[in-house]
């Protein structure tokens, strides 16, 4: 991203308004404690799904019955001014799929097996895969590396990496199973070889309905009834490795609409931090609720 002719980093998800919004509930919360104790959490390195691993094996959540979240929304999701009760992540995985063929002169086609022709056979059978039509799910081609090293030989090897999404970790785990399948017999056709490689993973959300009654009981008290907005999706967090880790937790995740626009992670993303307090209120009261 350039500003002003300058090269420039910018994450743009609003990570600086959750840190904000967390301080502001701290401040409130001060001395309203009577019960129980309160932590409050802010997680490194969510971006990369390695944060909440490593909260979870310092032991920070071994004694937390209650886990809630919040995400700053995009004005797709909910419109500025209003929040939601849950947003609802889908599972998440990167994968790499490494196709190996047989390198060979492009004036020899027959001597070697094209590791791109068997790629975009790959592509193409991934693309037909059918899973429960009542349910969500995505398997995209981000990147397609394939380089012999000059123009006129047959490549022996190709690497897709995929993006994949799936509404529930059930569906995910059956939407690999199918990428696994169509990549090891597409490859054998062509008489090559697949191995699929699991990056990053994150799962879909965990939580209790209870508890998200509430966060939409406490949306309706602090911000009014009419600000409620219906749930909405939310690509992947790794929040939910704590309910993964300890089932026991009551998780929820609310989302508060700021007019996020044009959208998270865009290198102009801007949003209205006025209405970050109706994130801190919600914070404030279902701490109260149980601490207070």
């Amino acid at each position: 991203f350039v500003i002003d002719g300058k090269p420039c980093c910018i994450h743009a998800c609003g990570h600086d308004g959750h840190t904000a919004m967390l301080l502001a509930a701290a401040s409130r919360l001060k001395d309203k404690i009577k019960r129980g104790t309160l932590k409050l959490l802010f997680q490194p390195a969510e971006e990369t799904l390695q944060g909440a691993p490593v909260i979870i094996k310092a032991g920070v959540i071994d004694d937390v019955d209650y886990a809630l979240g919040a995400h700053i929304r995009p004005i797709q999701d909910v419109p500025a001014g209003m929040l939601c009760a849950a947003v609802r992540h889908t599972a998440s995985t990167t994968l790499n799929i490494v196709i190996k063929g047989r390198g060979a002169h492009a004036s020899r086609p027959h001597l070697g097996i094209n590791a791109i022709d068997a790629a975009c056979a790959l592509m193409n059978g991934i693309q037909a895969i059918w899973l429960d039509p009542k349910m969500s799910w995505s398997a995209k081609a981000t990147q397609i590396h394939a380089d012999s090293g000059a123009t006129n030989t047959v490549p022996d090897l190709a690497r897709i990496t995929y993006d994949c999404r799936a509404q529930t970790n059930e569906l995910m785990d059956d939407l690999l199973a199918q990428i696994r399948r169509v990549a090891a017999g597409t490859a054998a056709a062509y008489g090559a070889e697949a191995e699929v490689i699991l990056r990053d993973q994150s799962p879909a959300c965990l939580y209790d309905d209870d508890f998200v009654a509430e966060v939409a009981e406490a949306i309706k008290e602090t911000a009014g009834p009419d600000k409620l907005a219906p749930d909405c999706g939310g690509g992947g967090e790794d929040f939910h490795n704590y309910k993964l880790a300890r089932p026991e937790i009551k998780a929820a995740y609310f989302g508060v609409g700021v007019g996020a626009a044009p959208g998270l992670h865009a290198p102009t993303m801007h949003f209205d931090d006025t209405l970050l307090p109706l994130g801190v209120a919600v914070f404030e009261n279902v701490v109260l609720r149980h601490l207070g």
